[in-house]
Order: C-alpha cells, then sequence, then structure tokens
C-alpha cells in the first residue's frame, strides 16, 4: 500500500437495514454498506436521535466533501463510540492507485455536489481536492479486499448488486468472478477487481451506468 493515496474513512453498518441480509449479504464488508453521516436524517426525515445523533453531531467538519472522515483516528474514536452501543457498525479506510485518483481530480463540483452548488460547497470541493494532490498515504490498516463502486454516487457496489443479492439474476459474463471473492466478499487483489469492473462495463445493463463513476477501492480494516 506504500503507493496508494488514503480517500479517508466511512463509517458503516455492518448489517444494511435496506436490504434482506442473506448470509452471503452479511458477509460483505466493502464500502456499499448504509454510512453515517454528520446531519443525517432518520426515515422520517428528522434528525437521528440518541447516540446516533450524538455519533452524526461528531462528524461535524471532520468529513470531507466526498463523505470520507479524513482522520483515521476521529473515525475510530466514533466508532468505537457506536459499538459501545451497538455492534452493528464498522469502520473501514478506502485507498486507491494513482490512476484512480487522476479520474477522481478530474471531476467537477457538479459531478459531487450537484449543478447549483453554493459558496461554500464549492471551497468544500476544493479542499478536499486540494486534500488529495498531497497523496496522503494509507493508514496501517490490514486491506481485507478489493471493492469495485461508484465514487461521489452512495458508493454504489457492482460486487454486491451483481455477485450477492438475491434477487439479482447474475449475468452469465460474471459468474466466474463470484468464486474469486474471498471471506470479506471482496476481490483479494486489484487485478481481479478491475477485470470484474471491465467485464461489467460489457454487460448489456452496463449502459444504464455512469460507467466513468466505478473505482475499484482497496478496503482497510482496524483492529479494533
Amino acid at each position: 500500500m506504500n503507493n496508494e493515496i488514503f480517500l479517508g474513512c466511512l463509517i458503516v453498518h455492518r448489517v444494511d437495514p435496506y436490504f434482506s441480509n442473506t448470509p452471503i449479504e452479511k458477509e460483505y464488508r466493502g464500502v456499499f454498506r448504509c454510512s453515517l453521516n454528520f446531519g443525517e436524517l432518520d426515515l422520517d426525515g428528522k434528525p437521528l436521535k440518541g447516540y446516533l445523533g450524538i455519533a452524526s453531531e461528531g462528524l461535524k467538519g471532520i468529513e470531507d466533501v466526498f463523505d470520507f472522515v479524513i482522520d483515521p483516528t476521529e473515525a475510530v474514536n466514533i466508532c468505537q463510540f457506536l459499538r459501545s452501543k451497538s455492534l452493528d457498525f464498522d469502520v473501514i479506510g478506502c485507498c486507491v492507485d494513482e490512476p484512480t485518483l487522476e479520474i477522481i481530480l478530474k471531476k467537477s463540483p457538479d459531478d459531487i455536489i450537484g449543478d447549483r452548488p453554493c459558496k461554500e460547497d464549492k471551497q468544500d470541493f476544493d479542499n478536499s481536492i486540494n486534500r488529495l494532490l498531497t497523496k496522503p498515504r494509507c493508514p496501517n490498516w490490514q486491506s481485507i479486499g478489493f471493492d469495485v463502486a461508484s465514487f461521489g454516487d452512495d458508493f454504489d457496489s457492482r460486487i454486491f448488486m451483481e455477485l450477492l443479492c438475491d434477487y439479482n439474476d447474475i449475468e452469465k459474463e460474471l459468474l466466474e468472478y463470484r468464486d474469486l471473492l474471498n471471506q470479506n466478499k471482496l476481490f483479494d487483489t486489484r487485478e481481479d477487481a478491475n477485470r470484474f469492473l471491465n467485464a461489467f462495463l460489457h454487460t448489456p445493463y452496463a449502459g444504464d451506468h455512469d460507467f466513468m463513476n466505478y473505482i475499484v477501492y482497496n478496503v482497510l480494516s482496524p483492529d479494533i
């Protein structure tokens, strides 16, 4: 990981409340799990309450415009607080290689924060890009596998959606890749993840997606 760039951390639910959570889905430890963010609302559109509200408020000022917590220590501290209340939470680090960083750096504010960003949003975007230009290094955490997911769009994982969801029929072109997933339901190597992404982009279904928005993440886990 010496040459990889650290995007930041995500505090995520171990069990996604929006999916059926079959045994194979529960083993998945990638980026596509409902993440906790500053100012998050509940399903009724109201601010979170209790320990979730406390944790959400604790994320104020430490998330970047891409929803990453940029300080691993702060991310771990908030996750430990959450796990003292419920073991349904996890913290992961996300890293990319330099070619992927170049793709991210070409994005405009419109790609991330909408068509009419305010002055503060643009400043947050510029600050996040400037941080990535320094090529921050990854924390000394264990790599648990490589995910293939969108950037700036709810971390939509094609591994989860194409290979794990029990209500999706796996495209025949992708079947072989399910056997390559490790115990965390991620790929062991970046090469396998890139091959899967390329195979996905050649399926008819990929035409419905902005395929330029998908990248390969190296997913890291601290020992907590």
